[in-house]
């Protein structure tokens, strides 16, 4: 699954899960008023949301766990994104969910509930986690056959063969990274350094096209623009965080060598 069906998915999850602070914090109200809530409606609203935690720490734990590079960094990405924004991390917003179900089940069957999980978040700050996931649908293709042909001169043809040479490298190395989580210690930091040469190469790239005058086919141009304003980023500081990431999962790397791992 490539990295923006991983985020969508991941964030339909947060969403939905995070729908269900309305009904708890209903019955928290009507506790703050000294009413007792339904015992049946602790019930039906614990149990869903014990199943919606269980669904998102499922993924979670697949994401973390997986072999393959894009979900791996997918699930580094969207916890850093949060970090940075000051809001609710998908794994919080997964204990959070499971904290609250079994507290609500515990008072509906009059036992006492759960203690928090550590670093407990509010209700805001779940709602800015379920907004920080909420990623555009599709990336369009970044440039067209048009958009090499509108610009007449060798420099738009030379820019047009870097840009598929690019693209055949980029999925090569995307197909090797499906197997990143099998390689040892050295061999997963060859590999960040060549994602990290292959971003080098977009970057130069989309630099070269806008001095020549080629430009970028309207979807991508929308897609970029959603996809920064939903992670509440620029494109700068994406991608200082991209880097941000892949060195921690270089020092992970060179953690497990250690450890023999």
């Amino acid at each position: 699954m490539e990295e923006g069906a991983l985020d969508r998915e991941l964030g339909v999850l947060v969403d939905v899960a995070s729908r269900q602070q309305g009904a708890f914090a209903q019955m928290a109200q009507q506790r703050a008023l000294g009413m007792r809530p339904d015992s049946r409606l602790q019930q039906q609203v614990g149990g869903e949301m014990l199943r919606q935690a269980e669904r998102l720490k499922k993924m979670l734990d697949a994401m973390e766990s997986s072999a393959d590079f894009q979900a791996l960094e997918t699930y580094h990405m969207i916890e850093a994104r949060a970090q940075k924004a000051g809001t609710a991390g998908a794994r919080a917003v997964q204990r959070l969910l499971s904290w609250q179900g079994s507290g609500l089940i515990a008072e509906s069957e009059g036992k006492m509930p759960p203690p928090p999980p550590e670093g407990i978040v509010d209700a805001e700050a779940l709602e800015g986690a379920s907004a920080l996931q909420r990623t555009p649908q599709l990336m369009g293709p970044i440039f067209s056959d048009g958009s090499f042909s509108a610009v007449r001169g060798q420099a738009a043809e030379s820019l047009e063969a870097d840009f598929h040479q690019l693209v055949a490298d980029h999925e090569k190395i995307v197909e090797l990274g499906e197997n990143y989580g099998k390689f040892d210690s050295a061999g997963k930091e060859y590999y960040l350094a060549q994602v990290a040469e292959i971003t080098r190469r977009w970057h130069e790239l989309m630099l070269t096209a806008r001095q020549v005058g080629v430009s970028p086919t309207q979807e991508y141009k929308d897609f970029s623009e959603d996809f920064l304003r939903a992670c509440q980023m620029t494109p700068l500081s994406h991608k200082d965080l991209v880097e941000v990431v892949h060195y921690r999962l270089k020092e992970k790397a060179q953690a497990d060598a250690l450890r023999g791992s």
